[in-house]
């Protein structure tokens, strides 16, 4: 069995819920320019002729426009690893992490 991965494990999975919370709020806040938070969040990872962290059906902009007014506290749903026994928190919106199926 495998788990749930996503180009962006980095920006939508987290330990803990308050980080994952914070990383969202901070992804989203229009006091932040796209190139501030693109580097934060994704560095010098590029995808050939797409900028970091976008790929062909994902845009770090128009992500950040569709979760700007969010409450971020109803969007992480919360993931038991029985494995593991530890909690794990990632934020359930398809479009947010690039994935078509519903997790």
């Amino acid at each position: 069995m495998t788990g749930i991965v996503t180009a962006r494990d980095s920006l939508v999975i987290d330990m803990s819920k308050d980080k994952l919370i914070e990383r969202m709020k901070n992804f989203s806040n229009s006091f932040f320019n796209d190139d501030y938070v693109r580097n934060l969040y994704f560095g010098n990872k590029k995808s050939g002729k797409y900028l970091a962290g976008d790929s062909r059906g994902w845009s770090l902009i128009s992500a950040r426009k569709k979760i700007e007014h969010f409450d971020h506290q109803i969007i992480i749903k919360k993931l038991i690893i029985d494995l593991l026994i530890q909690d794990i928190f990632i934020t359930h919106l398809r479009w947010l992490i690039g994935v078509e199926k519903n997790i």
